[in-house]
């Protein structure tokens, strides 16, 4: 996919998308967008990439496509989807990469105290029984298991949006609306708990409303 900016006014930006079926047609429909320079040298060309190797190689490839002899590639911007997010979450939302609590890191530290606060709930009784098992031969088993819930949280985010909205709300049911199950039920109250503790940033379903 290959999007270029067409001219327009501040408040309707215009976008040409082009469907392209190989890697060789994307980096030949690149060098074309590109092979016209912006009127200011000193600002970069934005080019969104999958990923570190499709960076090095497209490049690579443009290098040698709009370069004179042994060129390089100067001047273009690659960053990766997330990295963009991450920048319009920076700009727009005002919340700082290193200190984001809903990322990874920060969302399993706050299920860590979560699971400890919360484990005399009647809802915690599935974790509860999961966490004594071989709790004493396994002393790190709250941490491995935050972790995991937190990467199962972030999934639900980016996969279930709806779904995470009507748990923040309030609500118990899962994708479809359908109940769930007495061994998933600690999920969305377990979910709220957390989400209590990071309130002071938007979550990642909030933030995709904003961006």
């Amino acid at each position: 996919l290959v999007m270029d900016v067409l001219p327009g006014s501040s408040t309707t930006p215009g976008f040409a998308a082009t469907l392209l079926s190989d890697w060789d047609a994307v980096c030949a429909a690149v060098a074309g967008v590109l092979s016209s320079p912006l009127p200011d040298p000193f600002i970069k060309e934005l080019v969104v990439v999958p990923g570190q190797a499709h960076r090095r190689h497209l490049s690579q490839r443009l290098a040698a496509t709009l370069g004179v002899g042994d060129s390089v590639c100067a001047g273009v911007d690659f960053p990766t989807l997330g990295s963009v997010r991450r920048r319009l979450e920076s700009t727009v939302l005002g919340i700082d990469p290193a200190h984001d609590p809903w990322r990874t890191r920060g969302l399993a530290l706050a299920l860590v105290e979560a699971l400890a606060d919360c484990r005399d709930e009647s809802w915690f009784a599935p974790l509860a029984q999961h966490l004594r098992s071989d709790a004493e031969s396994r002393p790190g088993r709250r941490v491995a298991t935050a972790n995991r819930i937190a990467r199962l949280f972030r999934r639900y985010c980016a996969l279930c949006p709806a779904m995470i909205d009507e748990w923040t709300a309030g609500a118990a049911g899962g994708p479809q609306g359908e109940p769930l199950t007495d061994m998933q039920s600690w999920q969305p109250e377990l979910w709220r708990e957390v989400h209590a503790r990071l309130s002071a940033a938007p979550d990642p379903v909030e933030r995709q409303r904003l961006l």
